[in-house]
């Protein structure tokens, strides 16, 4: 069988936990979290997690040689009957 090879885009999902720097006048649980979830904001500038753990069932097909799984779909006509 002959084979050729395709560039296939994948997501998936990783957990895992990074170190923050909080300021010191943040006492409360609450308070920290509300700090923490507005540099969601600039997630680019956080580190990733060292030690990330996949998440299960996760992984999907994005992509093939740069074309959206949607967009393959949509441009794929079946033959008609005739």
């Amino acid at each position: 069988m002959k084979t050729k090879t395709v560039k296939v885009g994948v997501v998936y999902q990783v957990k895992g936990y990074i170190e923050v720097e909080v300021p010191v006048n943040l006492k409360s649980k609450m308070a920290i979290l509300y700090y923490v979830q507005d540099l969601e904001d600039h997630a680019g500038d956080l580190p990733l997690p060292t030690n990330p753990e996949y998440l299960d069932d996760s992984f999907e097909i994005d992509s093939i040689d740069g074309l959206c799984k949607e967009e393959i779909k949509c441009s794929f006509k079946r033959p008609t009957k005739v």
